[in-house]
């Protein structure tokens, strides 16, 4: 059976620690040990803002993208950590955001034949590219 055709009642309780793990817990950790570091640098600083930024997913918002319920709530556990990095660290004059992309074409996304039916879903009628991204965090990183 292909990933994207499993369901709720086939993944184990080891597939969502694993989900939680690579989009959750490696966030809280990375951004946690930037944070010391940007508060201890920008706390005192006039006129600047540090920024911590994370890649959640429009799946977080929006069921469109086949059987994922462990991928879908490790995205909207992101928003919601984020949502508390900017609460906690605001104070010190860090900014937190978080970019949610809509289906993006990777090594790892095996699930071509659904490509159709998420282009039909974007407002665009496309699916973007790893580098668009990027240029989204240049432009916000300019704000």
């Amino acid at each position: 059976m292909r990933e994207h055709d499993r369901t709720m009642l086939d993944f184990t309780a080891d597939d969502f620690d694993k989900s939680m793990n690579t989009n959750l817990r490696s966030a809280f950790l990375v951004t946690k040990a930037a944070a010391r570091d940007l508060v201890a640098n920008y706390a005192n600083v006039k006129d600047k803002l540090g920024k911590t930024e994370t890649y959640a997913s429009i799946i977080n918002m929006v069921s469109f993208w086949g059987n994922a319920c462990h991928y879908s709530a490790s995205k909207a556990g992101m928003k919601a950590l984020v949502r508390m990095f900017a609460h906690e660290l605001g104070p010190s004059k860090i900014r937190s955001d978080s970019v949610c992309p809509g289906p993006i074409m990777s090594p790892l996304q095996d699930i071509l034949e659904r490509l159709a039916y998420h282009i039909s879903l974007t407002k665009l009628g496309k699916v973007g590219e790893a580098n668009e991204g990027r240029k989204l965090n240049l432009h916000n990183n300019k704000i």
